[in-house]
């Protein structure tokens, strides 16, 4: 069951989400909540934040709790302790007016340094394709070109990102953007399955 925090008032609401499991390594949660901080009394409609997938160890219950200490009239929060199941999933994302990516852009695995969207891709893009949801990314994070036209990027400072936020609640730039969706014909479902399946039949012909 989500952990569903304090409402928002009469306003309509904007509902934004972070997808994938609350780890500090990958996302970085601080530069969220300084940035929500310092927009939410600036913001013409109250604003839900929802953590879309497990937050159960010790690290990712204090991010919650760093959330939490926001909830007001005009701040709501929703989150898990275990994982996500996909009709919940689905639920809230149908909900969701845009995601929000505080991507860690340097990570590392073992001994060895890795950068997300050189070395390693960070599942955003496959949220997008899923959801057809625009997304705010950190800057220095690239997506493909063609996905260009369904995101907006933010500097990775806690001023950057309010400044974004401010922008995409206020002027409800995401619904633009969503319109975008529609030009990625290379991406949809059917496209992609039509690729796949040439593909194995060229394997199995040897073609």
């Amino acid at each position: 069951e989500p952990r569903q925090h304090r409402s928002g008032g009469t306003r309509e609401r904007v509902t934004i989400a972070i997808t994938g499991q609350v780890t500090k390594k990958k996302k970085d949660y601080g530069l969220v909540r300084k940035a929500i901080e310092r927009s939410i009394q600036k913001m013409d409609h109250p604003l839900r934040l929802v953590l879309l997938g497990r937050a159960s160890d010790k690290q990712a219950l204090q991010v919650v709790q760093s959330f939490r200490g926001l909830e007001s009239p005009m701040f709501e929060l929703v989150s898990y302790q275990s994982h996500v199941p996909a009709p919940e999933f689905e639920k809230q994302m149908a909900e969701v007016d845009f995601l929000l990516a505080p991507i860690h852009i340097e990570t590392r695995y073992r001994q060895y340094q890795e950068i997300y969207g050189k070395s390693k891709m960070s599942g955003l893009e496959n949220d997008l394709l899923q959801a057809r949801k625009p997304c705010l990314v950190t800057a220095r994070y690239r997506v493909p070109e063609p996905m260009e036209g369904v995101v907006d990027y933010f500097e990775a400072t806690p001023e950057g990102l309010s400044e974004a936020l401010i922008d995409w609640v206020n002027n409800q730039r995401y619904e633009a953007l969503a319109d975008n969706f529609d030009q990625l014909s290379h991406y949809q479902p059917e496209k992609i399955a039509a690729r796949f399946y040439d593909v194995v039949q060229r394997l199995v012909t040897g073609g």
